[in-house]
């Protein structure tokens, strides 16, 4: 039964360990020969709008040949609560806005 107990907790550290939030997707160097990059966020406006902008390069032979940048007003998913930490160490209940997620389609 000890046994069981002890790999039970291994199973569970290993999985909460290969659970980090470790941005592996990030792209460092752009073909520049011919690509579309495509950058987007989204920023707080107030308690009722957030600013999703998209901004688009299209590459060709080492130069933009296209750029567009657009923004669209949304509502805003509200706020959730968090605990930041100030420079002495102390902790305390914050309210922050969230953010909307992006999922993009490539075809």
């Amino acid at each position: 039964m000890k046994n069981n107990k002890i790999i039970l907790i291994l199973l569970a550290s290993l999985f909460l360990i290969s659970c980090s939030e470790e941005k592996e997707d990030i792209t460092k160097d752009i073909d520049k020969a011919g690509s579309v990059e495509v950058v987007m966020h989204s920023d707080f406006i107030n308690d009722k709008f957030d600013l999703i902008t998209i901004k688009h390069k299209v590459w060709k032979d080492g130069k933009v040949i296209l750029e567009k940048v657009s923004y669209d007003t949304v509502p805003t998913l509200g706020s959730k609560k968090m605990f930041v930490e100030d420079s002495l160490g102390n902790e305390r209940e914050h309210m922050m806005p969230k953010n909307y997620d992006f999922f993009v389609t490539v075809q």
